[in-house]
């Protein structure tokens, strides 16, 4: 049994005598999602329907307190045979969901796994046909999309760079939500991928985990040009705190996980997936997201107002103690070349942090600095026109890629002792 009866939900039996040996599986984790699960729902079975192979959607539910799960068994009705909803029994986020989802396309030998967001406005069939044609060609798939210029923040700052610094890849959406898995990363994920190696990657660090996985087992993946992605978007000064934590943290666990990998690549070039962009997406321009500067700059000065956060930031570097102190007096955020450091100083003192709670305490300092750079971000372009919003961005990726020699030689100094 891959996971246990529970009322409300299909039954394993049911679920295994209809999906075994589909060509494509599509699993949506899902917590608290009734507005919006039965619209991703009927996307994607009808971008199964125009694939035209037998496929399955299956909502991997987080025991939701809504009414999600009556509003899945209500579609149910209509799509017979082609629409199930499972419980995720494996831990309380949605990593959690996602291997459980892994688990069973292993299991009954499905060719393709599909992976959407269940809160989704902007999805339509398309998407699906784009992710399975990306998967097929490339083995492993990420999305592209449009989305504004204060939506993905974690990704465009932490997620993207430090990908790209590792394995000189450039995936513009290392945890979009929206991938696909061919049967070779589904077999290593299921099997052999250290998921337990820490909580983070049963959580909101989920997708960082699986994609740094496959560039790992050198799969390098295509990019599903999707249009916009239209969603629940979150002020990262109000709402993203646990999410930074858990992305950045299962990210720093990664990289060192696969450090002989990525620190043997020796090429200089910064590799450009293909992009699958054919069929074209409908495009809806994304609504723009509402910041609060003020509160950014706020988060970030409480590091010096916090004597556990001032002092650990002491222990990481010296250099960027004084520049974070010059910078909250001046009323100032982090540059890009300030930030880069901030990474690199918070990713040593992960490596090095002795216990759990420790590198915990070390992602929630790096969160505030991270505050400190979206403040720059937001004054420097509040008003600025998209191509130069692009080109703040671009210079964020280039400066972190910079540091790439200093992981390096610090990893390198830590096999030596």
């Amino acid at each position: 049994m891959v996971y246990p009866p529970v009322k409300g939900y299909d039954e394993w039996a049911i679920v295994k005598e209809h999906i075994r040996d589909s060509e494509v599986l599509v699993a949506i984790p899902s917590k608290n999602s009734a507005p919006t699960i039965a619209y991703v729902v009927y996307n994607a079975v009808e971008g199964l329907e125009a694939i035209g192979v037998k496929g399955a959607v299956v909502v991997v539910d987080g025991l939701s307190s809504d009414a999600t799960v009556n509003v899945v068994n209500a579609a149910k009705s209509e799509l017979e045979d082609r629409v199930f909803i499972i419980p995720n029994t494996v831990s309380p986020g949605k990593g959690g969901a996602m291997k459980l989802a892994i688990d069973i396309a292993y299991k009954l030998n499905v060719d393709t796994l599909i992976f959407l967001d269940s809160d989704l406005r902007s999805i339509t069939p398309e998407w699906i046909i784009l992710l399975h044609k990306a998967t097929k060609t490339c083995g492993f798939a990420t999305p592209l999309y449009k989305r504004d210029r204060y939506d993905a923040t974690i990704t465009n700052f932490v997620a993207r760079p430090l990908t790209a610094m590792a394995f000189l890849v450039n995936i513009n959406q290392p945890i979009g939500g929206e991938f696909g898995l061919g049967r070779k990363l589904i077999a290593h994920l299921s099997r052999r991928a250290p998921w337990h190696s820490v909580y983070w990657n049963l959580l909101f660090g989920t997708d960082i985990f699986i994609t740094l996985t496959a560039l790992a087992q050198g799969i390098t993946p295509c990019q599903a040009f999707l249009g916009s992605k239209i969603h629940e978007t979150k002020d990262p000064a109000l709402r993203l705190r646990g999410m930074f934590i858990e992305v950045t943290g299962s990210l720093f666990n990664a990289l060192l996980e696969y450090s002989n990998i990525w620190t043997a690549i020796k090429r200089s070039d910064l590799l450009k997936p293909e992009i699958i962009d054919e069929p074209k997406p409908i495009f809806i321009p994304p609504p723009r997201i509402r910041v609060d500067i003020e509160r950014a700059f706020r988060e970030f000065t409480m590091i010096t107002s916090e004597d556990e956060k001032r002092l650990l930031l002491g222990k990481m570097s010296s250099k960027l103690a004084e520049v974070v102190k010059s910078r909250i007096k001046s009323k100032e955020g982090l540059d890009s070349n300030e930030w880069s450091l901030a990474l690199l100083e918070a990713f040593k003192a992960f490596s090095r942090a002795p216990s759990f709670t420790a590198k915990e305490k070390v992602l929630e300092l790096l969160y505030h600095l991270w505050q400190g750079r979206l403040y720059t971000y937001y004054t420097e372009t509040l008003e600025e026109a998209e191509d130069k919003v692009s080109s703040i961005l671009e210079n964020q990726l280039q400066e972190v890629i910079k540091t790439r020699v200093n992981y390096i030689e610090y990893l390198s100094g830590i096999l030596q002792r």
